[in-house]
């Protein structure tokens, strides 16, 4: 996913872009966002992950991590065309 310019500042140093590709950007606020990633790993353990504040949770399914989002009240993701299948 290409992320716009105006969500580049949620992304943090340290989040691992190389084995993840950032799939949404979710602002809760001014200084925090959910960020919804996928790791590109043929071998993931688990496939899907949250970002939050400096905290990873990882799901095996992209419904786990939807039930987690909405379990903390935070916007649903969703997966566009190009993602889905995965």
């Amino acid at each position: 996913m290409a992320v716009s310019p105006e969500l580049m500042r949620y992304l943090w140093r340290g989040l691992d872009l190389v084995n993840f590709e950032v799939i949404q950007i979710l602002p809760l606020n001014k200084r925090f966002a959910v960020i919804v990633m996928r790791d590109k790993r043929p071998n993931a353990f688990k496939r899907w992950c949250t970002e939050y504040a400096g905290s990873g949770h990882y799901f095996d399914t992209f419904e786990e991590l939807q039930a987690y989002c909405r379990s903390r009240r935070w916007p649903l993701p969703e997966l566009d065309a190009d993602v889905s299948n995965l």
